[in-house]
C-alpha cells in the first residue's frame, strides 16, 4: 500500500515551457492528501527559487538542493548539510580563477560569482564563512571543465541539473534518495510504501529506490531505462494518468 508519493519539479510537476502547474497535478495532490498519503517534493532547486505555484500545492515536505536540505510545509528545516569552510573557499577561488559562474546557497541568501539569469531572492554582496556555510552550489560550467572540478574536489559531487552546462554542487553522497530515506525513517515509511516520479538524471537513485519508480514520458533515456513505469509527458497529464491507472487515487 502506497503511503508516500515523491515528485521532482521541473518537467515533472511543471513544464518549463508552459511555466505553470496543470490542474491535473493540483487534483492529484488534493486526492492524495484526502487519502492520508504523504506528498513530498524533491528538487535540485534551492528553496528560494522554487516556483510559488509549487509552494501552493498541498505538500508535506520539500527536499531541496538535490538532498542537502529538507523543509516542512510550515517552513521548518528538518535536515541540512553544508559544504565545509576550507572546501568552499578553495572552490570559490577556483571558480574566480577560471572565470566560471557559480551561486552558493546560504541561510541568509545567495552569493553569486559571475552573472546569473536565474532570479534569486536575497542576493548577498559578501559572505562571512566563519558565520555560515553553503548547503549547495549551482555552477554553469563547460562540460570539458566539469571533470577538472571533480578531480580537484573529490569531497564534492557535481550533479547534472538537467539543463545544458548546469551542475549542482553538493557534499559527496548527498542526493534526493538519501534525504528521502532520512525523511521516511522519521515518518516510519518503508521503501515498499513509496512511489517516486521524475524526469532527469538526478532522479535516478530516487526512482530506483522507490517500490514504484515512474519516469515521465518526457524523461531522459537513462531514467526511462531503470523506471518501473513510463507514463505520458507532463503536458499530457502523465502524473494523473499513472496514479489513476495504479488506483492510488
Amino acid at each position: 500500500m502506497i503511503k508516500l508519493a515523491v515528485f521532482d519539479i521541473d518537467n515533472t510537476l511543471i513544464d518549463r515551457t508552459e511555466g505553470y502547474i496543470r490542474p491535473s497535478v493540483i487534483d492529484v495532490f488534493e486526492k492524495l492528501k484526502k487519502k492520508g498519503i504523504y506528498c513530498i517534493i524533491a528538487t535540485g532547486r534551492t528553496y528560494n527559487i522554487i516556483q510559488k505555484e509549487v509552494l501552493d500545492l498541498q505538500y508535506d515536505y520539500i527536499i531541496c538542493g538535490n538532498g542537502t536540505q529538507i523543509i516542512s510545509n510550515d517552513k521548518k528545516i528538518v535536515y541540512e548539510v553544508h559544504i565545509d569552510k576550507e572546501t568552499t573557499k578553495l572552490l570559490m577561488n577556483e571558480v574566480k580563477r577560471n572565470n566560471d559562474r557559480m551561486s552558493f546557497e546560504f541561510k541568509s541568501g545567495t552569493f553569486n560569482i559571475g552573472i546569473f539569469e536565474l532570479i534569486h531572492k536575497n542576493i548577498l554582496s559578501e559572505i562571512n564563512l566563519d558565520k555560515e556555510l553553503p548547503t549547495v552550489g549551482m555552477g554553469i560550467l563547460e562540460e570539458e571543465n566539469v571533470q577538472h572540478y571533480r578531480n580537484l574536489f573529490p569531497s564534492l559531487d557535481f550533479i547534472d541539473a538537467g539543463m545544458i552546462h548546469h551542475y549542482d554542487v553538493v557534499k559527496k553522497g548527498e542526493n534526493k534518495k538519501n534525504s528521502l530515506i532520512y525523511l521516511c525513517e522519521k515518518l516510519n515509511i518503508i521503501k515498499e510504501e513509496i512511489i517516486a516520479v521524475g524526469d532527469g538524471v538526478n532522479d535516478i537513485e530516487m526512482i530506483e529506490y522507490a517500490e514504484i519508480g515512474v519516469a515521465m514520458g518526457n524523461a531522459c533515456d537513462e531514467l526511462k531505462k531503470i523506471a518501473d513505469i513510463v507514463t505520458t509527458s507532463v503536458v499530457e497529464d502523465g502524473i494523473k494518468e499513472v496514479f489513476e491507472k495504479l488506483k492510488i487515487i
